[in-house]
């Protein structure tokens, strides 16, 4: 079983999150803060691994779909 912690943020912050939450399938601010988290290490991962944005590697990828190597 996973451990949790704690992290504080600014109310304002907080308040942010309140505000987008009645728009996603997130049952509470704790939810959508880990997903935006974990979004955000993911999309960071990939950055460092090839050296290009998400965005630039989805172009990318459309090229060579557009050549038919994929």
């Amino acid at each position: 079983m996973e451990k949790n912690k704690s992290i504080r943020i600014p109310d304002h912050l907080h308040n942010e999150l309140q505000k987008h939450l009645s728009k996603t399938a997130f049952k509470d601010v704790n939810e959508l803060s880990v997903y935006i988290l974990q979004n955000y290490l993911e999309q960071k991962d990939k950055m460092n691994l090839t050296g290009s944005s998400p965005e630039e590697c989805e172009e990318i990828r459309k090229r060579l779909e557009n050549l038919g190597y994929l």
